[in-house]
């Protein structure tokens, strides 16, 4: 019962998994790792000797024990990925701020009152998000 909800699981997320990739709501970049993973339960959960075999060649006497280990491994370059990630979006933010920065700087015809171009600026922004409605 077990090994048939596990191959209807692993099934399930990869069929999500390809559909939110088709869909571009995530990046075929990111979903690799997703994707590896439910092949990977997908296969194990069919044949579940196989794993028992993994275990014993790494000499894991309780098989399970082996599941939270790749589990925890899993969770942990998955989130050295994220963390590489969140780091580069980082920097261009900072980036990206500063460049509109030296725009909002050159562009402005009145450079001697920074007041008035915060209100100029706040109006604007007032009449954009209401056109948006």
């Amino acid at each position: 019962m077990i090994q048939l909800l596990s191959v209807l699981f692993s099934l399930v997320f990869l069929s999500v998994t390809v559909y939110v990739v088709r869909r571009r709501e995530l990046h075929f970049g990111y979903a690799v790792l997703w994707l590896v993973l439910s092949v990977v339960v997908l296969l194990l959960a069919i044949r579940v000797s196989a794993w028992n075999r993994v275990a014993h060649l790494l000499g894991v006497d309780y098989a399970p024990a082996l599941i939270f280990l790749a589990a925890i491994l899993f969770v942990m370059v998955y989130l050295f990925q994220l963390t590489i990630t969140v780091t580069r979006l980082s920097k261009e933010n900072v980036l990206l701020a500063q460049e509109i920065a030296m725009l909002k700087s050159t562009a402005s015809p009145d450079t001697a009152n920074p007041q008035k171009q915060h209100s100029d600026y706040a109006s604007e922004s007032a009449l954009s998000r209401e056109a948006l409605r």
